[in-house]
């Protein structure tokens, strides 16, 4: 069993966006654990159950149906951009997942890469990546890195985190 305390976060984001960067600061993250480890040191369950391509799909999927369910008006820019954020809101539940070999990275990083069909033959792109790097000698986590990112024509999102363990 995995028990922990988050000691410092720190969102980066434009001035526009300063209450959401606060919000996410303040956030209590304490839910995610005891975390529950296998022998191997896998994650087995917490609050926050890893989470599958199949889930992942699922999401987006239903992301796809609330937006051609929309009768919206507007620019055609103004449709990518809210297209955009609707499914980059939808993938980044992600990011309340644990990858199962958190604690003991296998040093192959992961990319799942969706494609999202959207109204009037717009098609986007929705990718999750995860890398992580071991301490040396010991197998443990040493720093990882999880990062979103959802493409629309020439728009772009993007989510990171980044993880560091070390003694205290």
């Amino acid at each position: 069993m995995v028990l922990g305390t988050q000691v410092s976060v720190s969102v980066d984001a434009p001035p526009n966006l300063a209450q959401l960067a606060q919000i996410e600061e303040q956030r209590d993250t304490q839910g995610m654990f005891p975390i529950m480890l296998t022998e191997a040191g896998l994650v087995l369950a917490s609050s926050n159950a890893a989470a599958t391509a199949q889930d992942i799909a699922a999401a987006l999927r239903a992301a796809e149906k609330l937006i051609a369910a929309r009768a919206d008006s507007g620019t055609e820019r103004d449709h990518l951009q809210r297209y955009l954020a609707e499914i980059h809101h939808t993938g980044s539940g992600q990011f309340d997942t644990l990858p199962p070999d958190l604690f003991f990275p296998a040093d192959t990083p992961q990319r799942r890469v969706e494609t999202v069909i959207l109204p009037g033959g717009l098609t986007g792109e929705f990718a999750l990546s995860w890398k992580a790097r071991a301490a040396p000698g010991t197998g443990w986590l040493m720093d990882c890195e999880r990062q979103i990112v959802t493409r629309i024509d020439t728009l772009e999102r993007r989510s990171r985190e980044v993880w560091t363990m070390a003694p205290i």
